[in-house]
């Protein structure tokens, strides 16, 4: 199964509907302001003002706020890289990992502590 369709059924399954209603959620905004002041209102890559709260994984924790370590603060020159490949074609889960691991000089921040 695809990381973006077990996102939308774990949404389903969390009674949280589907991702757009999430991002509108006021769930989703105090999970957001809660990470947001974490980056110091600044991207995590290059600590430029931030545009974004980006997920960098779906799990239950993450989506319902219980834990925020999989959640970065981006600007939107690095929120559009690691969404979108060069060509402008909208990257598969496993490519946007891959993007973070590159944009962090390696692995991702949350990996040094799992």
């Amino acid at each position: 199964m695809n990381d973006y369709r077990q996102r939308n059924e774990t949404l389903r399954r969390l009674g949280l509907g589907d991702y757009r209603n999430y991002l509108d959620s006021e769930l989703w905004k105090s999970i957001r302001a809660r990470v947001m002041k974490r980056d110091r209102f600044k991207c995590c890559v290059c600590r430029n003002k931030f545009h974004c709260v980006h997920h960098h994984d779906y799990d239950p924790a993450t989506l319902l706020g219980k834990s925020i370590d999989r959640l970065f603060s981006l600007c939107e020159e690095h929120h559009k890289a690691v969404e979108f490949s060069e060509n402008g074609r909208k990257r598969k889960f496993a490519e946007v990992r891959e993007e973070l691991r590159r944009l962090f000089g390696g692995s991702i921040p949350e990996e040094k502590i799992s």
